[in-house]
């Protein structure tokens, strides 16, 4: 088993500070410091500066997604399926219990172009693009699909009555079931 490297661990726990401290605001050299064991000195070698850290912490948590994106579609290289297959592939990854951090920082990478690279590198060669008008009911209901995909991302952390595991699985389960039906019919 390769060893990690100090800077991943930094990052790793970097990403779990985010949670503990309710987004990044947070997350500073002298909090990282203390919770990783490494002096502030030496994350600033492999950081020079915070904007630097949060780049490199965008560019993990993105990393994160894009293996739990592989996981679910069995090692299976986006390029490798259709786009039918990746919008699954989100669904069924959004079945976890995603963690806090993921979507702060997901928020949080609104705030600077930088910040944002390192999820669009992932989204891009996954997602479709919403933001591009779609040409035919297929494509709409791949966008309703990921819409609703998004939403059930998301849900349990805004709202005081989260679904429970079954309703989320079944949820999840019917977005699938859904999205092979209109394969079938095409």
């Amino acid at each position: 088993m390769p060893r990690t490297s100090k800077k991943e661990f930094a990052l790793k726990v970097a990403y779990h500070l985010v949670t503990e401290c309710g987004g990044v605001d947070g997350l500073t050299f002298d909090s990282l410091a203390e919770a990783s064991g490494m002096s502030k000195s030496g994350l600033i070698y492999h950081f020079p500066s915070r904007h630097e850290l949060l780049v490199e912490l965008h560019r993990y948590a993105a990393h994160q997604w894009e293996r739990e994106l592989l996981r679910v579609s069995e090692g299976r290289a986006p390029q490798d399926l259709t786009p039918a297959e990746r919008e699954r592939a989100l669904v069924s990854a959004v079945e976890r219990e995603e963690p806090l951090a993921e979507i702060l920082l997901n928020i949080h990478s609104l705030s600077h172009r930088d910040y944002e690279k390192g999820w669009d590198e992932v989204d891009e060669r996954w997602l479709m693009n919403p933001s591009e008008d779609v040409e035919s009911d297929e494509d709409l209901d791949r966008l309703e699909d990921h819409v609703l995909s998004a939403g059930l991302w998301v849900y349990n952390h805004l709202s005081g009555r989260p679904l429970s595991e079954a309703n989320r699985a079944k949820l999840v389960a019917r977005l699938i079931e859904r999205g092979k039906a209109r394969e079938k019919r095409s």
